[in-house]
């Protein structure tokens, strides 16, 4: 293959390595950002930033294996201006044992050789003259191209001469494929592929080799799709944007294959999680390339591919757009629901997975029982007096923690998160005694707390997970607390959203008054509280107990029915918490 090694090197650059694990290879990530960086800010030119990743990354011992090579004629693309326009074609000449093949629906040109370095498995069981390997290449681009164009209805990126071209290829440095432009504009865009997949990644498909050959269609094409729709463009055509997508699309297009586990895992059979994916580390910001396709994923479960169809259809008319906002829109307008509450759903997914999700079928990702155990920030083995400082929380990320309730933990589960920006969104799971699981979701802009209150006590649930969450696509969301309600630990309600919460415990006269034979009393509580009412005659005798509960903050009543009691006067003695409140009624028959 006659790829130059400069492609490969800007591939390397902006591909997630299989390695991502080690502390080399982190270090290398780094300073890779670091150049791509300097190239952002000036300090380097496109050509120059090229080179220096090459040079830093040119030692074959820091990778095996290599998801996809797209990013580098992307940012060919991108910067077309600033290089030289080699850059932009991966067009390489086959020897004359060159062979061609169309796929069954006449779409792809599939041209493959039968002999040298290049040469595809021979195997041809129906003895037609054409290897099965390629006849299966075919019908992987055909269904892709069903899946893509017909199902979903992304832009069909089939150039006017009729037909796409994929190529056969052994892939030097372990390369899925990659995705080009070619200088002659009807084209627009070719894929290469490996030519046999020996020794790649494993996957969950009965054969590997063609498991890993089905996604890698899958995936390529996705990204001739992007080049169709809006020419690669930024933001969209970030490649960590656009790497994530097409890697969605192996799984819609392929859900057997699996190959995406290799990303979100320590390795394919782990129930630990890739350092870099969503489930280790959802303090650090999407996009995040391969490692945070769940995260694209979830939209797709939660909601369908329409969203991604009308997102990308967007892109098309807007190429600005950015793919957040683009999703955004239509959650809004295709299933009135909004963004802030579908990424803290997104992030409570991600904790739900593993163990935290077994048993429970109606709730999380499909496959959510074979996903790595999402990593928390902290757990608490006791609800705290103590406000927690938690970290600052990046644009598009967020921090996820763990409650267990000591038994000596009594009251309403409530809490308030205070923060000093204006979004923050939050994602809560009870764990209840019963085996039950509920849920919430609560997002909150442009205040100072974002309150969550309950029915069920402390008592009532094994653990509560949380993730807090910071929607926004640039600002963080600076100093965020979070404090647990329960009895001798309350705190004011500060949500201007906690509708009918008092700002002030106030204990109402009865209603009427006099009465005959009932009346309603009413009281008002700013903030969860354990209460106990009884009503005593005036003598000082016990009449009825009419609560002895916690109760959530907000206006309760009760109701006292005097029948069969003599007439005259009675206290009603209210005790919410330490403080005690008495008032007389008069019942008169």
């Amino acid at each position: 293959m006659s790829l130059r090694p400069r492609y490969i090197a800007s591939a390397l650059l902006f591909c997630t390595l299989s390695l991502a694990g080690t502390k080399e290879l982190a270090a290398q990530r780094h300073s890779i950002f670091d150049l791509q960086s300097q190239f952002e800010r000036g300090e380097l030119t496109a050509r120059q930033s090229m080179d220096a990743q090459w040079d830093l990354i040119n030692d074959p011992d820091t990778h095996e294996i290599i998801k996809c090579a797209t990013p580098v004629f992307m940012f060919a693309e991108q910067h077309k201006n600033e290089l030289n326009s080699s850059y932009q074609s991966a067009s390489s000449s086959f020897s004359s044992a060159e062979q061609v093949y169309f796929s069954p629906s006449g779409r792809f040109r599939i041209t493959y050789q039968d002999s040298g370095p290049d040469s595809v498995p021979l195997g041809d069981s129906n003895n037609n003259s054409i290897p099965d390997y390629v006849e299966e290449v075919g019908i992987a681009a055909d269904y892709s191209y069903s899946l893509h164009i017909d199902d979903i209805g992304f832009v069909d990126p089939i150039s006017a001469i009729g037909f796409y071209n994929i190529e056969i290829r052994n892939q030097s440095g372990g390369i899925y494929g990659f995705t080009s432009t070619r200088n002659d504009p009807g084209a627009g865009t070719f894929i290469s592929i490996d030519n046999d997949y020996i020794g790649y990644n494993p996957n969950s498909s009965d054969d590997q080799q063609l498991g890993a050959m089905r996604v890698t269609v899958a995936h390529e094409f996705k990204h001739a799709v992007q080049y169709a729709t809006n020419q690669w463009r930024n933001p969209s055509g970030n490649i960590f944007w656009s790497e994530m997508d097409a890697t969605l699309m192996e799984e819609i297009v392929y859900d057997e294959v699996n190959d995406y586990y290799n990303y979100i895992k320590e390795d394919f059979f782990s129930d630990e999680p890739n350092p870099y994916s969503v489930f280790a580390s959802p303090a650090s910001p999407t996009p995040g390339s391969y490692n945070h396709i769940t995260w694209m994923l979830y939209f797709a479960e939660r909601f369908s591919m329409d969203l991604f169809r009308d997102a990308w259809a967007q892109i098309e008319q807007e190429n600005t757009l950015s793919i957040v906002t683009a999703l955004e829109n239509s959650l809004l307008s295709l299933e009135n629901f909004s963004f802030e509450e579908a990424f803290a759903e997104n992030h409570l997914w991600h904790y739900f997975s593993n163990y935290r999700g077994e048993g429970f079928n109606d709730y999380g990702f499909d496959e959510k029982d074979l996903y790595p155990v999402a990593q928390v920030q902290a757990t608490l083995t006791q609800v705290s007096n103590e406000p927690l400082n938690l970290s600052n929380i990046s644009p598009l990320a967020a921090r996820y923690l763990e409650i267990v309730p000591a038994p000596a933990d009594e009251g309403l589960i409530d809490l308030g998160i205070d923060f000093n920006r204006n979004q923050i969104g939050l994602g809560v799971i009870l764990y209840l005694k019963s085996g039950q699981i509920i849920t919430d979701l609560l997002s909150g802009s442009d205040k100072v707390q974002l309150y969550y209150g309950t029915e069920y006590s402390w008592q009532d649930v094994d653990k509560v997970g949380l993730v807090l969450t910071n929607h926004d696509q640039v600002i963080s969301t600076g100093t965020v607390t979070l404090t647990l309600g329960k009895n001798g630990n309350r705190f004011r309600v500060l949500d201007p959203d906690a509708i009918g919460i008092p700002e002030d415990f106030v204990i109402n006269q009865n209603f009427p008054n006099p009465f005959n034979p009932s009346t309603i009393i009413e009281f008002e509580l700013p903030e969860a509280s354990f209460v106990k009412l009884d009503i005593y005659a005036i003598n000082g005798q016990w009449v009825q107990t009419l609560a002895n509960e916690d109760l959530g903050a907000g206006i309760h009543q009760r109701i006292f029915d005097a029948t069969g009691l003599a007439s005259g006067t009675y206290l009603y003695r209210l005790r919410i918490g330490s403080d005690i409140y008495i008032k007389k009624m008069t019942y008169i028959k």
